[in-house]
Order: C-alpha cells, then structure tokens, then sequence
C-alpha cells in the first residue's frame, strides 16, 4: 500500500480562503496541520505547525482545550519545514479571552532533523498503543471481577 500525497489541496486552501473572505467575521474557524492515527482505530495526537514567531489564535485555544480531552495537543515550531530543525511543544492549556490568547506549553523536545522528529513520533505511537492496551486490559479485569462477583452471589445459598 502506498502512502497518499499529503500536500495541501489547491481546493481546500481556496475554501478555507473564501471562507474568511465571504464569511462575516464572527464565523471564527481554525485547521489543524495533521492528526496522527493508527490501527486498530485511535487518535494518537493532533499536531499544528506554527513559524518561531507566530501565535496561537483564539480559534486554535478554543478548538484545543476541547481536543485535548481526546488526545494530546504538540505544536511543533520551525522555520524550515522540509529540513528542520523542529522544536517540539506540548500544549497544556490556554485562555482564549485576552488577546492575544495566553498558553501554557511545556518543551518536549528538540528535533535536528526528521530522522529525529520520526523517532519522536515514533515513540508517542508506542506510548499510545500501551496506554490504550493496558486500558482495555484493566477493563477487562474490572469486568470479570464484577462477573465473579455477580455470578457468586446468585449462587449464595439462602439462609
């Protein structure tokens, strides 16, 4: 299987363009970068790439602070997208009313290259399937614990 080209599409830019031209104002919106998923289905991370001077938008606090309750929020920074290198932030939390909108990120990491934003991903990828697993594996257990205990006291003989 071949991975898709994951460049941006000339359309999908040109919708999000003329939705903040013919849109009034009030109608705010954002867009992440990419959200990183894998089999069996589960959300890993969403990911937004910001410039070293750019900011976090209104929009992108509102939209995060309810994102974050699915998976975590990175906001990569970097000036050189193809090369690197790219600072590695995760986002804590954020007030959207004062403006500029105030952040609480926490630096994760430092990454050259890609070959070590990969090892970074990499590892997120892993740290997620384990969460996930051992979740499952104690929901497991809740259940049979419960199921013994049900089962047992159907079977408790009557005084």
């Amino acid at each position: 299987m071949q991975k898709c080209d994951l460049k941006g599409s000339p359309s999908r830019d040109s919708f999000k363009l003329f939705h903040k031209r013919k849109m009034p104002s009030s109608f705010y919106a954002c867009d992440l970068d990419l959200i990183l998923v894998q089999k069996p289905p589960r959300i890993v991370a969403f990911i937004d790439f910001k410039k070293s001077g750019d900011i976090v938008q209104f929009s992108e606090v509102l939209a995060y602070n309810i994102l974050q309750t699915v998976a975590p929020i990175y906001i990569i920074r970097g000036d050189d997208p193809e090369n690197g290198p790219f600072q590695v932030y995760r986002y804590l939390e954020g007030n959207y009313v004062p403006e500029p909108p105030h952040v609480n990120l926490e630096m994760i990491t430092c990454c050259p290259d890609w070959q070590s934003l990969k090892e970074w991903e990499d590892g997120l990828r892993r740290t997620k399937s384990k969460e996930i697993d051992d979740a499952q594996k104690s929901k497991g257990k809740q259940f049979m614990q419960t199921s013994l205990a049900y089962k047992f006291q159907q079977c408790r003989p009557l005084l």
